[in-house]
């Protein structure tokens, strides 16, 4: 579900506004959150990098073309990690969505 299907769930009030406030909303949302969102990508990235390079890629190179769990173990964690920041990133979103929601003092449903 994107932000403006969220929004007009969350709080019907805004089914009487027009796109163009919704989406300056979220682009609102969207710029307060920048700051935490690049934090949360790099704690991620960081996160990432150490249990690519530290944990599994040691034992791969020993014996690279015999252990293809560790290949997809490496897959798995990748995907694992890009699912986890698209998460986190819309529930900080959402949060500052429902902030500025509440500033305009619309009512929650």
């Amino acid at each position: 579900m994107n932000h403006s299907q969220w929004l007009e769930q969350e709080f019907p009030a805004l089914l009487s506004e027009s796109n163009a406030v919704i989406q300056e909303l979220i682009d609102q949302a969207k710029e307060r959150t920048r700051r935490p969102r690049y934090f949360l990508n790099g704690i991620i990235i960081l996160v990432l990098i150490n249990a690519l390079f530290v944990w599994i890629l040691p034992t791969v190179v020993v014996a690279p073309y015999e252990s293809w769990g560790e290949w997809a173990l490496v897959i798995v964690i990748v995907l694992a990690a890009n699912i986890i920041n698209q998460k986190l990133e819309n529930r900080l979103i959402r949060s500052k969505l429902k902030t500025l929601v509440n500033e305009r003092g619309l009512k929650t449903s």
